[in-house]
């Protein structure tokens, strides 16, 4: 984890400082709020850094609280979020229609299988029992193949 971290936490840094390298406006850039956003996110991992004897305890939480700022970088995506919001909404009476069908779908599945794999509740072995023919050819209950959904798949 500690290696993720730093390797996020550098691309970050990389990041600030090219912005800061390749913007025009040097003092409207800082002045800017994703200036103080990218550089507060990055701040803490910085501090961490600093020996504790030289910042007490209280500091070095809130900083690390500040990391979260890292979320308000996503920020930048609001327009494109916007336009999937607005496929999706026009899309909405086609979503629904879909999701009936996937709904239909899942209730006729479910049917098929219980009328497949008929058999009895045994509440002793609390399994799911089924007839089935032994080598014998005589009819004996046996536990059902299909106990929980995920085994029948």
């Amino acid at each position: 984890r500690y290696y993720v971290d730093c390797a996020f936490i550098g691309i970050f840094t990389l990041e600030l400082i090219l912005h800061f390298i390749v913007s025009v406006n040097k003092r409207a850039y800082v002045m800017g709020k994703f200036f103080w956003i990218e550089l507060l996110s990055v701040l803490p991992f910085y501090l961490a850094l600093i020996p504790q004897s030289y910042t007490n305890q209280n500091t070095r939480d809130l900083f690390d609280a500040l990391r979260i700022l890292r979320v308000l970088k996503l920020s930048r995506l609001v327009q494109q979020i916007d336009v999937i919001k607005n496929a999706i909404f026009l899309s909405l009476e086609a979503l629904l229609i879909l999701g009936l069908g996937l709904l239909i779908l899942v209730i006729l599945s479910a049917s098929l299988m219980y009328l497949l794999e008929r058999g009895d509740w045994d509440r002793e072995s609390k399994e799911w029992m089924i007839y089935a023919r032994d080598v014998y050819g005589e009819n004996v209950l046996q536990p059902s193949r299909y106990q929980t959904i995920a085994d029948s798949m």
